[in-house]
């Protein structure tokens, strides 16, 4: 009895203590040597969506480590690392191998996700040697400084149909692609994302107009949780550039007070689906029936500017966008935003929201598909995948020898709407044959909308 009694202590301390060791062991870390790494790029706006289908390809075991630019730790505004086991098979890789999947947004959708493919153009990513771990959040801090590791992406993301990228939507020295060019692609459409418009709380419900006070009589009434797609339009063109001149949900005209635009740069898909939506820029150029956006290059002034400059450039960031909205609100200034609907007001930042758009909401603080998907609102686009036919520049295909197979198994996520509607945001066209919904499996039909545009970004929505 003595003898067993031991027999099962010792047994149970081997076994705890190779747990703990196999547990140490099996973070990857960045000293670790991938056995293969693709590169991606897009928009910050579908970075919650992307990062999903890329984490569905790898073990979701304490061997997934996660990278980020942020220092503390936050999910990355410009780049988005993922390392981890390989979870199938993907041509010559096999299940078990070291893939590091490298997403890089910053600058936009255009030059991360359609250009440097196109074209075999390499952009700046980061090596992930020299990281440190976050002891809090546990992802992996990148160096940002001369560490830089030069790719070309092997796969891009964009917001819409890739012909939206001309004038206004390129950035500044860039041209739109050729023909020829065109013809190195293959694009494949995937999710639709919803977009939205992000206001802070002192304009949302009044609270606080210009450092007037918190919850005066003066501003009891002057809350602005809707707005008309009129009034957008007039403050993306320009039109409208002081707050009195827009009308609280009771019908008053607001405060006087100027308004201050978090707008994004040109190359930003969530900028070029705002100029289509509420600009018909740059779709009615040949009836010149189009709006200018106003910016769009560079800054245009800063909250610290008495009064403020009502137009403010950011970078295109949809994780660093809600606290560009907070620190409006901490400065008293009533400010508004494109912002993506896969951002939804978190702690401790909790001074912003969604708007309606002509009295459809979505929800100020959370999302509700269900105005979507019955076509009342109508503010989304399809998103693309972007990939080499050929080889461009030297750099590699589609089908190459090595990482083709796991280029076509992220194709294949990106259409998987079990993987993809897990994120807030992401709605199904049933313009895509995965989600035709005469054939679609039942579970995906609550994602579907009732209406399309045909693949066609300044098509008006056909619903049935």
């Amino acid at each position: 009895m003595i003898q067993d009694k031991f027999s099962k202590g010792t047994a149970l301390a081997v076994l705890v203590s190779g747990l703990v060791a196999a547990g140490q062991a099996s973070a990857f870390g960045p000293s670790v040597v991938p056995t293969a790494v693709v590169y991606l790029g897009g928009g910050a706006e579908q970075a919650d969506s992307v990062g999903r289908v890329l984490r569905s390809l790898l073990v979701n075991d304490s061997t997934l480590d996660e990278y980020t630019e942020q220092t503390d730790g936050s999910p990355g505004a410009a780049h988005r690392y993922y390392f981890g086991t390989l979870a199938a098979n993907a041509g010559p890789l096999n299940a078990g191998d070291k893939i590091l999947l490298k997403y890089r947004s910053s600058g936009g959708v255009f030059a991360n996700g359609i250009g440097p493919v196109a074209r075999g153009g390499n952009i700046n990513y980061l090596n992930i040697a020299g990281a440190t771990q976050d002891s809090t959040t546990l992802r992996w801090k990148l160096i940002t400084a001369s560490n830089n590791d030069p790719q070309s992406p092997d796969v891009g993301f964009s917001n819409t149909e890739i012909g939206v990228y001309i004038a206004p939507n390129l950035p500044a020295g860039n041209l739109p692609l050729s023909a020829a060019e065109k013809l190195q692609i293959n694009v494949t459409p995937i999710y639709s994302l919803v977009g939205g418009i992000a206001v802070t709380q002192a304009l949302y419900d009044g609270t606080d107009v210009d450092g007037v006070g918190l919850n005066t009589s003066a501003n009891s009434a002057r809350a602005k949780k809707s707005f008309s797609r009129y009034e957008i339009t007039s403050i993306l063109n320009g039109t409208v550039t002081d707050w009195s001149q827009v009308t609280d949900d009771a019908g008053n005209a607001l405060p006087a007070g100027p308004v201050v635009l978090y707008d994004r740069n040109n190359g930003s898909g969530a900028k070029a689906v705002s100029n289509a939506y509420f600009l018909n820029n740059p779709g009615g150029g040949a009836f010149q029936a189009t709006l200018p956006p106003i910016g769009g290059a560079s800054n245009q002034g800063s909250l610290a500017t008495s009064p403020p400059v009502y137009v403010l450039e950011t970078v295109s960031s949809a994780v660093l966008q809600p606290f560009r909205l907070q620190a409006a609100q901490n400065a008293n200034r009533r400010a508004i935003a494109v912002l993506g609907r896969q951002s939804l007001p978190a702690a401790p930042n909790l001074n912003w929201r969604f708007v309606a758009i002509d009295g459809v909401d979505l929800g100020g603080n959370t999302f509700s598909r269900a105005n979507v998907i019955n076509g009342r609102y109508d503010y989304w686009y399809t998103a693309n995948i972007v990939t080499r036919n050929q080889v461009v520049n030297g750099k590699r295909a589609e089908n190459d020898a090595t990482v083709g197979a796991l280029i076509t198994a992220i194709k294949n996520a990106a259409l998987d709407a079990t993987i993809t509607t897990q994120e807030e945001g992401v709605v199904l066209d049933p313009n895509v044959p995965q989600y035709n919904p005469a054939t679609t499996a039942a579970g995906n039909l609550p994602f579907i909308v009732k209406g399309t545009r045909k693949g066609g970004t300044f098509v008006p929505v056909t619903r049935f």
